[in-house]
């Protein structure tokens, strides 16, 4: 019994090891350097078997690009970033196109709209926080817990609360007139 106890401690420790580095490697990303790497959930399935809908990409700006690289921009009619394959460069114009499409994306995208180039991707990892984002989600993973933490805390309160008031009544009780 001692040994399961202390393997699921390891286990533990160990889960709580690579989520810290993992939240540190996620928040540096969000440090606006010049030339920091960025980390992407891919949203849709465009990009095929490669880099299938929840996968997590690293992205890294180059100071170039080849035909055939993965880049991620920024569509700026959708509002939003894009990661498809480079299929073309024409005059400082880039043409992509995701792997699973018929056609290129038709978006004229100059190097400046370019946020970099998929370094390493992970598949699926990513599916968590694309359910986060979905309503089911935020009520499961932020709702729930946080109403939670705020019934334990309530009840800790009252607890010191009562403890306070029968310590007052004690002392008040054994206090002579």
């Amino acid at each position: 019994m001692q040994k399961v106890t202390t393997l699921l401690r390891i286990i533990v420790v160990y889960l709580i090891s690579v989520f810290f580095i993992l939240g540190v490697f996620f928040a540096f990303s969000l440090v606006p350097f010049k030339n920091n790497y960025k980390i992407v959930v891919i949203t849709s399935g465009s990009m095929g078997r490669y880099l299938p809908e929840g996968s997590l990409a690293i992205i890294i700006p180059r100071s170039t690009y080849q035909e055939n690289d993965l880049i991620t921009y920024f569509d700026k009619s959708q509002k939003n970033l894009i990661t498809h394959r480079l299929i073309k460069i024409d005059n400082d114009i880039f043409v992509t196109k995701g792997d699973n499409n018929k056609f290129n994306d038709g978006i004229k995208i100059i190097k400046e709209d370019i946020t970099g180039k998929v370094i390493f991707s992970i598949p699926h990892i990513g599916k968590p926080i694309l359910y986060a984002k979905t309503l089911p989600g935020l009520i499961f993973i932020v709702i729930i817990p946080g109403t939670i933490i705020i019934y334990e805390e309530i009840k800790k309160i009252i607890s010191v609360i009562k403890t306070k008031l029968q310590i007052n009544s004690s002392t008040t009780a054994n206090t002579p007139n």
